[in-house]
């Protein structure tokens, strides 16, 4: 009967130490889109956006953050190729912030999906143009995306994961189609 007993809590213990495989989701990349060649010499990514780490924030504890996105961002479409001269990605902000909403009491609520947290997603980064050893920037572009949208009060933790990870991946999206054309319109005479 200890023989029994002792391989019971042996098991026991190792199911509690074992934990459940992380969802992986892939990297976000840009590579599709077209690269934009700067005549300088490096392309530097600023993170001036410091994440507080405790809620309301989550963008830390995302599958893939706003600020990862945007430096995988800025390593695809960014390229340094001259002979003098920086391109900088300022990060002004990479927040998600969570917000818990109102559900449903009583009997309705029983039988009601309430929509259970709303989530804020906004990115403003500045692309800014350096030549030779100049201290302010020649030239610079600016965006500013946000995204929000809600999650049920029934969503799994695998499901809000990549509800979490699809929402980084839209709000880059539109990073990407606005810095674009800010690029277009602002740093055109900086390409090669």
């Amino acid at each position: 009967m200890k023989k029994i007993l002792a391989v019971a809590a042996l098991l026991l213990v190792s199911a509690c130490q074992m934990s459940t495989p992380a969802n992986k989701f892939p990297a976000l990349t840009f590579e599709g889109g077209q690269a934009y060649k700067f005549n300088a010499t490096s392309v530097e990514v600023v993170e001036e956006y410091k994440s507080p780490a405790t809620a309301p924030n989550i963008e830390h504890a995302m599958p893939v953050s706003p600020m990862s996105g945007v430096k995988s961002w800025a390593d695809s479409r960014l390229k340094a190729s001259g002979k003098e001269g920086k391109v900088k990605v300022v990060v002004k902000d990479a927040s998600v912030v969570e917000t818990k909403l109102d559900k449903t009491t009583g009997v309705e609520g029983f039988f009601t999906r309430d929509q259970e947290a709303k989530y804020a997603a906004k990115l403003e980064a500045t692309i800014q143009v350096f030549h030779g050893d100049a201290l302010f920037p020649t030239s610079d572009a600016n965006v500013k995306v946000e995204r929000t949208r809600t999650v049920r009060e029934d969503t799994t933790l695998a499901e809000r994961d990549e509800f979490l990870y699809n929402l980084t991946k839209d709000l880059l999206n539109d990073f990407d189609k606005e810095m674009t054309k800010q690029i277009g319109t602002h740093l055109a005479k900086e390409l090669n």
